[in-house]
């Protein structure tokens, strides 16, 4: 007696015959590389070029280093205009030129470099730039350096633009133009700018906020100055950065050099120890 075969039925599910060999799995990918270690990637150390190349490009674009640049060159600008049209036929001085211009550049110049020092710590970046660049030893050198460059780059362009105006009122007026004195002109410049530079980087440092640090720089050596020839004017210029200033701009640079050498100390080399010290240890919030 044979069974038969009853026919499917819609709801069953047909068998899978059974195979002859062992059963196979679908081919997985290969995870071995994953154990193995990665090749050690070198190391290499932030240089103090690339931290100036950055420090610099921080200095020029932002909207108020702009601003100060275009400002400091647009009031060079309006002094040559002037001193072209007051001019009488008479020879013009490359030096009457350029000796205005040595008080506009050495005093604003050098907030470019208190601005790039403060500006961490007012704009609140203190804590990227450190967490990113742990030697702020090296940072700061980077904002001094650049904002040096930066103020000499200004003062060739006065410069550049001085001897301009200088040549266009000879042309103008018939007088010619004479160079006697400008290269103590330039100088004188590139002193007083460099000297006033450092001068507002310690400022910067000493004071991490930029507005407190520009009202200092600018309010305490002129107040002392007002009160100490008013007060005890035979000894003020033991003390007095800008007499300082204008003699090492002069001819005879070597002149009161004890004084001189004082007042720098007071004004650049104290102030600058005492605030990047204190900017080497101060709290990065």
């Amino acid at each position: 007696m044979t069974m038969s075969t009853l026919p499917a039925q819609p709801g069953d599910h047909p068998q899978r015959p059974a195979s002859d060999g062992p059963a196979r799995s679908r081919p997985t990918a290969s995870v071995a590389h994953l154990d193995e270690p990665y090749p050690a990637m070198p190391v290499r150390r932030i240089g103090i070029g690339t931290m100036f190349r950055i420090e610099f490009r921080k200095l020029v674009d932002t909207w108020a280093g702009k601003l100060l640049l275009a400002g400091i060159l647009g009031i060079v600008a309006v002094i040559c205009a002037w001193l072209i049209f007051r001019q009488d036929g008479e020879q013009v001085n490359f030096a009457d030129f350029g000796r205005a211009q040595v008080n506009v550049v050495g005093l604003l110049a050098p907030v470019i470099g208190l601005m790039a020092i403060t500006a961490e710590w007012t704009q609140r970046t203190a804590l990227t730039t450190f967490t990113l660049m742990p030697r702020r030893g090296q940072v700061l050198l980077a904002k001094v350096l650049a904002s040096l460059v930066l103020t000499i780059a200004t003062i060739a362009a006065s410069l550049l633009l001085t001897a301009g105006s200088a040549w266009l009122a000879g042309q103008l007026h018939g007088g010619g133009v004479s160079v006697a004195g400008a290269a103590d002109v330039v100088r004188s410049t590139l002193i007083v700018g460099a000297l006033t530079t450092v001068m507002a980087s310690a400022f910067g440092a000493l004071v991490a906020q930029t507005a407190i640090a520009v009202a200092l720089y600018f309010l305490a050596p002129t107040a002392y100055s007002m009160i100490s020839q008013a007060l005890f004017p035979e000894a003020a210029k033991w003390l007095d950065v800008f007499s300082a200033f204008d003699r090492l701009s002069s001819t005879h640079p070597g002149a009161d050099l004890p004084a001189t050498l004082l007042s720098i100390t007071v004004w650049i080399v104290i102030p600058a120890v005492v605030g990047f010290t204190w900017a080497m240890r101060r709290e990065v919030k």
